[in-house]
């Protein structure tokens, strides 16, 4: 039987906030894709809103990395060629506070999955190698409105401003004030200059309190994307107004998210 001709890709939390853009990418781009998440971080709902977009349907299983003999079953039971893994937790504060849990979580969910990968891929093809993407804290929401980022319990800073904007927060929290940055991030928007944007766009009053850092906290942290534009001619081109533009459109139409 001749293989197919479409490549099929799994998507390791693919329902999360990154995990379902780039399900929508995958199958815009005439992929076939098989979503996998355990839904710790994420709603079923999302399923739904992927397929109004996309008038496709990527198949989706519940599946937690964590353990091994499932994910081993997995790559038994279906074909797959490639593997985009998002499948992580990320809160800095928690993770300090639950170090062995993010260890258990990411590492050894990760060490699974590369343990279930076939391993006539590592001879079969001199090609095959693995990309490590980090996009730090990418902020917005599709242009639909149907999918965007939706914590219970925001940790980044658009999101936070945009529960506040709707009444989930009274007021946004700004840790601390004596960073030798001025706001501790290093980039060329400062946690108030967001504010300020997010203000413009969504029309709302966005109240702030300073308060102690957080413990995990860096003084700076910088995004280069000049390596992606180099090797992937991919170059950064969406302003921060209309990543707040579109990011409030989303919360605006969901203001609970996806509950």
């Amino acid at each position: 039987m001749a293989r197919p001709t479409r490549l099929r890709i799994l998507c390791t939390g693919g329902l999360g906030y990154i995990g379902s853009h780039t399900v929508v990418q995958l199958i815009e781009a005439g992929y076939d894709v098989l979503v996998a998440d355990n839904l710790s971080n994420a709603s079923p709902i999302v399923e739904d809103r992927i397929r109004k977009i996309t008038n496709a349907t990527a198949e989706q299983l519940r599946l937690d990395l964590k353990d091994k003999q499932e994910t081993l079953q997995l790559f038994k039971d279906e074909r797959i060629d490639a593997v985009i893994h998002y499948a992580a937790l990320k809160a800095v504060g928690e993770s300090v506070q639950k170090p062995l849990s993010y260890y258990e979580n990411n590492v050894g969910g990760t060490c699974n999955l590369l343990e279930a990968s076939p391993s006539d891929v590592y001879t079969a093809d001199n090609s095959w190698k693995i990309s490590i993407l980090r996009y730090f804290n990418p902020v917005g929401a599709h242009p639909s409105g149907l999918i965007g980022e939706s914590p219970d319990q925001p940790n980044n800073l658009l999101p936070v401003i945009q529960h506040v904007a709707v009444g989930r927060k009274k007021c946004l929290q700004v840790y601390g004030n004596d960073w030798e940055t001025p706001d501790g991030t290093g980039r060329g928007y400062s946690v108030l200059e967001l504010k300020q944007v997010f203000e413009k766009v969504s029309g709302k009053s966005i109240p702030h309190e300073v308060v102690g850092r957080r413990p995990g906290d860096l003084a700076c942290v910088v995004a280069d994307p000049t390596l992606a534009e180099n090797d992937l001619n991919w170059k950064a081109t969406r302003t921060i107004e209309e990543a707040c533009r579109s990011a409030w459109k989303w919360q605006s139409s969901n203001p609970q998210g996806y509950a």
